[in-house]
């Protein structure tokens, strides 16, 4: 059980960067649209983290990466995950400055992910055995009693774009992991995954519905609540989760480009100080909805050539 639960909060910490972390992703998502929306995009989440163990574990995922177009995906994944990494240290800055009242702090977050990206992600699922847990206590402190009806009219799309945006990263990680399961434990940690988002997406969305035009809608309900320095950090760590993961790929990718650690590691130090002069919302309103549509097309091209690849061998056979 404790192998599911290190899976189930990597992933959780992977997806629940400075856009969910701070409420600011879900209200862009999310905000105007019906319940029935938002439960479907946590049991949809849940469903795809299954089908991601599965094609993991399958290998086929190896395929696709050697052929010219699975090249030309990594390289549109690689892009994509810069991207994600600037608006995550650009959010990290904007919150350590509301919280403490003092510059760079989010890049020199930046930069010391950079140092630690050359190491396994053991220590990152560990870490997210704490942190995930604590930040679930967080959201549904500061989101009691401070609760809006979700109303508004069912959009498939804005959820299946959602999930896509989430498994653009924590699905490409995820595929690795899926090499060691049974169909028990993922089934087991897919319904986790499925019944925490539902909950969370929900109860996060009933709280932030006032504030859906904020910057940071969480982090405001934790200065409401009287525990800004707690919600912060909180918020902070859960940032600083997924921004280890990103720096594991850029990290992974610039390595395989140019077998230099060191330039590898200058790279993600250039990003985080580009990302000081990136504003928060506005680069999340943008990134995340190309996130989106990248996304779907991400999906269905994995999913693709998962059922190509298993085709082809029968046919082989």
């Amino acid at each position: 059980m404790l192998g599911i639960a290190k899976r189930v909060f990597l992933f959780i910490g992977l997806v629940v960067g400075a856009g969910f972390a701070t409420g600011r992703e879900l209200a862009l998502y999310f905000y105007g649209k019906s319940l029935f929306t938002v439960i479907f995009a946590g049991i949809f989440l849940g469903v795809m983290f299954a089908v991601f163990l599965i094609i993991g574990r399958s290998g086929s995922y190896q395929y696709y990466r050697n052929t010219i177009l699975g090249k030309v995906v990594s390289t549109i994944m690689a892009l994509i995950v810069v991207l994600n990494f600037v608006v995550m240290t650009s959010g990290a800055e904007e919150l350590l400055y509301e919280v403490f009242g003092i510059k760079f702090l989010g890049v020199l977050t930046g930069v010391a992910t950079g140092l630690v990206a050359s190491r396994s992600l053991d220590k990152i699922k560990n870490m997210n055995l704490t942190i995930v847990p604590l930040l679930i206590i967080l959201i549904i402190y500061v989101t009691h009693g401070n609760t809006s009806n979700i109303e508004g009219d069912t959009n498939i799309f804005s959820a299946v774009s959602y999930v896509g945006m989430n498994m653009l990263m924590g699905g490409y990680l995820i595929l690795e992991e899926g090499e060691q399961v049974s169909n028990r434990d993922i089934l087991i940690s897919s319904s986790i995954v499925a019944v925490i988002f539902s909950i969370l997406l929900v109860v996060i969305l009933k709280g932030i519905w006032v504030y859906h035009d904020a910057s940071m809608p969480l982090y405001i309900l934790s200065v409401l609540k009287g525990v800004k320095f707690i919600g912060g950090i909180m918020i902070y760590l859960a940032i600083l989760s997924t921004l280890l993961g990103c720096a594991k790929l850029i990290f992974d990718n610039a390595y395989h480009l140019i077998p230099y650690k060191s330039l590898a590691v200058l790279f993600i130090v250039i990003l985080s100080v580009i990302a000081y002069f990136i504003d928060f919302k506005t680069s999340v309103d943008i990134v995340y909805t190309i996130d989106g549509v990248v996304g779907v097309v991400f999906l269905v091209y994995v999913i693709a050539i998962y059922i190509v690849k298993r085709k082809w061998k029968k046919e082989k056979l």
